[in-house]
């Protein structure tokens, strides 16, 4: 195998992939609040949210060894200054704005990946969301999200390192076939159209 001349580089997403925002619902349930874009703007504004276990040392590690690391996320560009101040203060290595790349004209992060890929040789992707990894996963019927991930099962837990989000995440969406529109009770219906017994 020919030795690349570029530097190494991990992707990372942020969100319940390195820092855990689980805060923010535990604030809101006792309240009987629903999440919305105020209360997580409020939330992200705090840069409060703590280190995902073994987020920290992993990251400082590969930082040791050379490789550079990227946080490409969807949080929205306001979000830029609070965000850094909060991975500085967990002592998260390359916490600049040169080494984040957020929301910009799409949520699609596969123009950011490929931004990063061109000077640099990526050797792992860190994730809660399959859409972390590839555009392929992006906004696909279910049966097919799974048929793409059995494709690629060389890659999972070398490549692409996946911390399954229980809370949130694009698997979501796809139950309810990417209608953000349904009212909560429409949204109940498309969970129990969808569940699987024994």
């Amino acid at each position: 195998m020919k030795k690349s001349a570029k530097r190494l580089a991990i992707i990372t997403d942020l969100d319940e992939t390195i820092i855990d925002n689980s805060y923010i619902y535990g604030n809101l349930i006792p309240q009987g609040k629903e999440f919305s874009a105020a209360e997580w703007k409020n939330w992200t504004s705090q840069s409060a949210a703590t280190a995902v276990p073994g987020a920290i040392k992993f990251l400082q590690l590969a930082k040791q060894k050379r490789v550079a690391i990227f946080y490409i996320s969807n949080r929205d560009t306001s979000e830029l200054f609070s965000t850094v101040s909060n991975l500085k203060k967990l002592d998260l290595p390359d916490a600049d704005t040169s080494h984040m790349l957020f929301l910009s004209n799409t949520s699609s992060k596969e123009t950011r990946r490929q931004q990063i890929m061109k000077r640099y040789n990526v050797v792992m992707l860190l994730g809660d969301n399959l859409n972390d990894f590839m555009q392929v996963f992006e906004r696909i019927p279910i049966d097919e999200r799974n048929a793409e991930v059995d494709k690629l099962t060389s890659q999972w837990g070398r490549k692409f390192i996946v911390l399954p989000n229980a809370t949130y995440g694009e698997w979501e969406n796809a139950i309810y076939d990417y209608d953000r529109k349904l009212s909560a009770e429409q949204k109940n219906l498309k969970r129990k159209e969808k569940l699987k017994g024994y």
